[in-house]
């Protein structure tokens, strides 16, 4: 490998954070013209044409920065705007996308992924890139646009791109003001929980107070209803309550609140589930180590007169142990016990 190979496969790592690895080398050695050409015309980019080859893009014929132009543009949901975010940005400002972890559901997730965050900034049409820590709000979220009606859905909450740009410019305030984990955790949750729950798409004379007029409004919503029967239609029953299993703590989630706290707090997807939670055909659980720290994320999925492991990730998606592949087991069938059991008992106690 010449000096210049070694450097690329140093700039490719860098910009995905990654170490140099004999795979990382051996494709760009295979396609040392082409990264050559990108580190000349744009260098930042080196990290896109990495990730069309990883996934597969087929490019067009021609010097390669024009043909990713080019087969970005034949996308139908992206515009010129999204190729400009690209052209002039950089690795850091694609952490949504970079830092995501394979969901196991579709071969091309990131090529994918990559598209969907394009459609979010180019709804947003921010002045400047959204700062790394706040990127990590949309990580694992399902990033889906209604370009014709201008609404994003985030968190599981359709909002119009002007309320979802309230929610940033006060997240940049109290990243500033370093409370922003405190933030997404509490006074998020409670916006999102309420845009998502009573389906209200505002306006922007509604939301001329921005954040204070969202956080006043979700305050409010959630006292009139804490005392209501529709409460109850965001609450789930959970048959095994809070256990441990060896030096591990198995938590049921049992309402949306939790769930999307849970989901914002470990940057798992958890609050999709939501709804199956709700038409009990899921369940969640979070998993503790004997110093309470939040280690995995169990779903349970019903199957006929049966519970099985959906699937249990750790933080950011990341793939857990086969230890705790096996703990995911082990609460399904403690599960499901414990729920015969109480079929068969009426007067069992029930976990909320």
């Amino acid at each position: 490998m010449t000096p210049a190979q070694w450097r690329l496969c140093q700039l490719d790592a860098a910009q995905w954070r990654q170490p140099v690895s004999p795979s990382r080398c051996k494709r760009i050695l295979r396609h040392c013209d082409q990264y050559c050409q990108i580190e000349r015309d744009n260098h930042n980019l080196i990290w896109l044409y990495t990730l069309m080859l990883q996934n597969d893009v087929e490019l067009p014929h021609g010097e390669v920065v024009s043909a990713m132009k080019k087969r970005l543009l034949e996308e139908e949901t992206l515009t010129p705007l999204a190729w400009r975010y690209l052209a002039n940005g950089t690795a850091d400002n694609f952490r949504a996308v970079l830092n995501a972890q394979d969901p196991g559901e579709e071969p091309q997730w990131r090529w994918h992924t990559l598209r969907a965050w394009l459609q979010v900034l180019s709804g947003l049409r921010l002045r400047s890139p959204i700062q790394e820590p706040i990127q990590e709000l949309f990580l694992h979220d399902g990033l889906v646009v209604e370009p014709n009606c201008g609404e994003v859905l985030f968190r599981g909450a359709w909002m119009k791109f002007s309320t979802l740009r309230h929610i940033l410019e006060e997240a940049e305030k109290r990243l500033t003001a370093t409370t922003l984990a405190e933030f997404a955790k509490t006074e998020l949750v409670e916006v999102i929980t309420w845009l998502a729950s009573t389906g209200s798409i505002l306006d922007q004379s509604q939301t001329r107070h921005k954040w204070k007029y969202l956080a006043k409004q979700a305050t409010e919503w959630k006292a009139d209803i804490v005392s209501t029967a529709y409460y109850r239609h965001l609450t789930w029953e959970s048959a095994l309550p809070q256990i441990q299993i060896d030096h591990w703590t198995i938590f049921p989630v049992t309402d949306a609140w939790s769930l999307r706290r849970l989901a914002i707090s470990q940057h798992n997807c958890g609050d999709m589930y939501i709804e199956s939670c709700l038409n009990d055909e899921g369940r969640i659980f979070k998993v503790g180590d004997f110093k309470n720290k939040t280690v995995a994320t169990i779903r349970l999925v019903r199957k006929e007169s049966s519970w099985i492991v959906g699937d249990i990730r750790g933080f950011a998606n990341a793939v857990v142990p086969d230890k705790l592949s096996r703990l995911g087991e082990d609460v399904a069938r403690r599960y499901l016990e414990i729920e015969r059991n109480s079929r068969a008992s009426p007067l069992a106690p029930v976990c909320t």
